[in-house]
């Protein structure tokens, strides 16, 4: 057996700098990785962001293609890659009037 292993990379830990709490479900990049905070994660603390699978996560006022390069910026998803941080990929077309979408996380 591998004796480097060190995990599937399903998940991180990541730690709250900032001052104010992540609700569970949040989009959080770290770097150039988005993740999705499992539980709330209050400033100061450490908490799980899962970095794989298909999460259902806010968007902007916009149509979504499946299968369409999804980046997050302000909070929400778009297909609009200036500016923001690639996220993930439309796992199902959504309608502009549609306030979230299904996105499976980059990796």
């Amino acid at each position: 057996m591998a004796t480097n292993y060190l995990q599937d990379g399903g998940t991180i830990d990541f730690t709250n700098t900032g001052k104010e709490s992540l609700k569970a479900g949040a989009v959080v990049m770290v770097g150039d990785l988005a993740g999705v905070a499992h539980d709330d994660i209050l400033p100061g603390m450490t908490g799980v962001l899962h970095t794989r699978g298909v999460f259902i996560l806010p968007k902007a006022a916009e149509g979504v293609k499946q299968g369409q390069w999804l980046y997050f910026g302000g909070g929400t998803l778009s297909g609009k890659a200036e500016g923001n941080q690639k996220a993930g990929i439309a796992w199902s077309s959504a309608e502009a009037a549609d306030a979230q979408v299904a996105v499976r996380l980059a990796e």
